[in-house]
């Protein structure tokens, strides 16, 4: 009867984790993204300065690496895939700042540099 003990202390690791953050984890590795966080990081600070306190949320760190890297349509329909999942968590903060990542992303030309 260990194992189901062990297995639900392990539970609440992946309380958050939901079908965006595979996703995301997926196209970071796929895409080698992950030794660029602190330029993903100062991209999403820079262009959303008021969401400063929950960018630090590691759902919004993994989107900031996506959106600095992927394809700019990917990265916009993750960010709302992200946000809604935010959202139905009750997260609303979180949620709040991904849409105004979308939104500035959304804004800029599609051939705009995006840092």
């Amino acid at each position: 009867m260990r194992l189901p003990a062990v297995l639900l202390s392990i539970l609440p690791l992946f309380a958050h984790a939901g079908p965006v953050d595979g996703q995301m984890d997926t196209l970071i590795e796929k895409l080698g993204l992950a030794s660029k966080s602190a330029d993903a990081q100062a991209a999403c600070e820079r262009d959303a300065p008021a969401a400063r306190a929950v960018l630090h949320d590691p759902a919004i760190e993994r989107y900031c690496l996506v959106r600095l890297g992927a394809p700019r349509k990917q990265a916009l329909f993750l960010g709302v895939q992200l946000s809604a999942q935010l959202a139905r968590e009750g997260r609303s903060q979180a949620a709040e700042a991904v849409d105004s990542l979308v939104d500035v992303l959304e804004a800029r030309p599609e051939g705009a540099l995006k840092n």
